[in-house]
C-alpha cells in the first residue's frame, strides 16, 4: 500500500460515522444493532506552509491512487502528545491507542528527550522504559501515526485540487 508521508500536511478531523441498524415494531418500539466495530472518520487534510512543490507532488499521488478508488497510508505525524505520569512501578506505557510507525518515536521524561526505552510493540502502540518511570514524572512523545485512508473525491481539477488544499478541505475517508 502506497503512503503520503507530508511534514508539511495537517488533517483535522471533519465527521465520525457509525452504522447503526434501526428496525421499528408496530408497537412503536424500536430495536438497534450497531453494524460497525468503530467508527469512519473523514478528515480534512491541509498543507502548511503552502509549497507548489509538495502541491504537484500531493497532485501526483491523488492521481497516481486513481481518486478515490485507491486506498493509501497517511503518517500524522504527532508533537509532544501526553501519554502518562510515571508511578515508580510501570516500565510498560501505551503511546497510543493504535499502531505508530516504528523506529519513529522520540520518548521525553519532564521534558528532556531519553534513549532508554525501546518501541516494543509498534502495531499496538506500546513502548517499554529501560527502568520504571519515576513517581510524578511526564511522559511525552512524539511519533508518526499510520491512518489507512483513502481520497473521498474521484473528480477534481488541479485547481479545485490546489484550492481545497490551501484552505484545509480536501477530503479524506478512512478506509477501514
Amino acid at each position: 500500500m502506497a503512503t503520503l508521508d507530508i511534514i508539511e500536511s495537517y488533517l483535522s478531523n471533519r465527521s465520525t460515522e457509525w452504522r447503526t441498524e434501526i428496525s421499528t415494531f408496530e408497537d412503536g418500539s424500536e430495536q438497534r444493532r450497531s453494524k460497525w466495530s468503530a467508527a469512519r472518520r473523514e478528515f480534512n487534510l491541509r498543507l502548511n506552509p503552502w509549497s507548489d512543490q509538495k502541491t504537484q507532488e500531493i497532485w501526483d499521488f491523488f492521481n497516481a491512487r486513481k481518486g478515490a478508488y485507491e486506498g493509501f497510508n497517511f503518517y500524522q505525524n504527532i508533537f509532544w502528545q501526553y501519554v502518562n505520569t510515571g508511578d515508580d512501578a510501570t516500565k510498560i506505557y501505551t503511546v497510543h491507542e493504535a499502531a505508530y510507525v516504528a523506529l519513529s518515536t522520540v520518548m521525553y521524561l519532564d521534558g528532556v528527550a531519553t534513549t532508554a526505552f525501546a518501541e516494543t510493540t509498534p502495531a499496538s502502540g506500546i513502548v517499554t522504559f529501560t527502568d520504571n518511570v519515576p513517581n510524578g514524572v511526564v511522559i511525552r512523545a512524539d511519533y508518526k501515526h499510520s491512518i489507512a485512508m483513502r481520497f473521498v473525491n474521484d473528480t477534481l481539477s488541479f485547481e479545485e485540487f490546489s484550492l481545497a488544499l490551501y484552505r484545509g478541505d480536501l477530503a479524506l475517508i478512512e478506509d477501514l
